[in-house]
């Protein structure tokens, strides 16, 4: 069909239906949409360089905007041109312009296209700059019907609910999200939408709610994605040792150790899970065992593997191993591995202790502790014969432990 007196107007991003909506109008038609489905891929990332195109449309906008000002869509791509330069306090600008220009447009005249691309250009600009309150408030407002929200707008609108607090209305609208993944929208998406985000963020929410069970459930849907980020992983890992279903995550993160077993923080998290809890001593020695032939001994691992030599009760330290994880000697708890240690080899560390006595002293205790709860027998034998060792570094820790023996030995006889 040719449309008599139709002709394209701007100076970039040329466009022919301005010109076909006045003969609407006085044809009396309405404006819809078709079911065509037109895919433009657009530039590659390298002609894009090559021509300088940010630059260049940068600078025709601009010109443009000059020229129509009350245009919301002109207005839109030269907030999208800012942000893709960097610009984004400007880029923000633009995008309240054109959302302020699309809310005084009549309902009849607005294109459903520009509605849902200047909503997700908009609202996502302002997550990433963290103005989450302006974003609910945007979602709040009058400006976003129903009927144009789409899986990105409420995956959106469920980080702006989250971020300010409103965790069962974030639940509501992650919820949302991914019932209406498999719908077709009229611009380009929130790439997050369609992977295990929004599960894993509804999760969180009802974790603030209360909401356990319905917060496991979510969890297990965000992981059953193939290509689930570890931080999730990590969380729900947590969420179920937390809960104590120790077994369950211990599960969890095998399952997933062809994914992650190149990362030091998959490896620690599995031992520091399994080495909290008794009944899972055995399978956390063996577990950094693996984690070591994957990812070395580095000295964060390192030192959760002496721990765990020290609770299956073993004293056969490995070779090197105060010098493996001294890099890693940052916090009173594993300064506290590392003295205790140095009393299985009938070692006292030399130098200064760069923590406070009381919390190295503290943390000494406590592993103590759970050497006599866990039934390491012979360790806990070799290091009460050695409190001389850590008495010139943690005396408050090796007098209580000194009281302690003596009070045992008492009872002995």
């Amino acid at each position: 069909m040719c449309i008599r007196d139709s002709f394209y107007v701007g100076r970039i991003h040329e466009q022919v239906f301005s010109s076909v909506e006045v003969r609407r109008r006085q044809w009396g038609m309405e404006n819809r949409l078709g079911h065509s489905r037109i895919i433009h891929f657009g530039y590659t990332e390298e002609m894009t360089q090559d021509r300088d195109k940010v630059a260049r449309n940068l600078r025709l906008l601009k010109l443009a905007v000059e020229e129509m000002p009350d245009d919301a869509n002109l207005m839109m791509n030269l907030g999208l041109e800012l942000a893709r330069s960097g610009n984004e306090s400007e880029s923000l600008r633009c995008y309240r312009s054109s959302f302020d220009l699309l809310s005084e447009t009549p309902e009849s005249d607005i294109v459903p296209e520009l509605r849902e691309s200047l909503l997700t250009q908009f609202t996502s600009a302002l997550v990433r700059n963290q103005c989450f309150a302006e974003a609910r408030d945007v979602f709040s407002g009058q400006g976003v019907p129903e009927s144009a929200m789409t899986a990105s707008l409420s995956f959106i609108k469920g980080l702006a609910m989250m971020r300010t607090g409103s965790f069962s209305e974030a639940v509501d609208a992650f919820r949302d999200c991914t019932t209406k993944r498999d719908e077709s929208t009229h611009s380009n998406g929130y790439s997050e939408a369609y992977g295990p985000a929004p599960f894993h963020c509804e999760a969180l929410c009802l974790q603030k709610l209360g909401r356990e069970e319905e917060a496991r459930r979510a969890f297990e849907n965000a992981v059953e994605d193939e290509n689930v980020p570890w931080l999730i992983v990590r969380d729900f890992a947590i969420y179920l040792s937390s809960a104590g279903l120790v077994l369950e995550a211990l599960t969890l993160l095998h399952s997933k150790l062809p994914q992650f077993k190149d990362e030091l923080s998959f490896w620690l998290l599995g031992a520091r899970i399994g080495l909290d809890n008794t009944s899972s001593l055995e399978f956390a020695l063996d577990w950094i065992g693996e984690g070591i032939k994957h990812v070395g001994e580095h000295s964060a691992l390192m030192i959760e593997y002496v721990k765990a030599l020290m609770l299956n009760d073993r004293s056969d330290l490995p070779e090197g191993w105060p010098q493996a994880i001294e890099p890693a000697c940052e916090s009173a708890a594993s300064w506290a591995v590392r003295l205790i240690g140095g009393m299985l080899d009938g070692r006292a560390i030399e130098g200064i202790v760069p923590v406070p006595e009381r919390e190295l002293s503290f943390e000494v205790i406590r592993l103590y502790r759970r050497l006599l709860t866990g039934n390491a027998k012979k360790v806990v034998m070799v290091i009460s014969d050695r409190l001389s060792l850590i008495e010139p570094i943690a005396p408050t820790a090796a007098k209580l432990m000194k009281d302690a023996v003596d009070e045992a030995n008492a009872l002995s006889v």
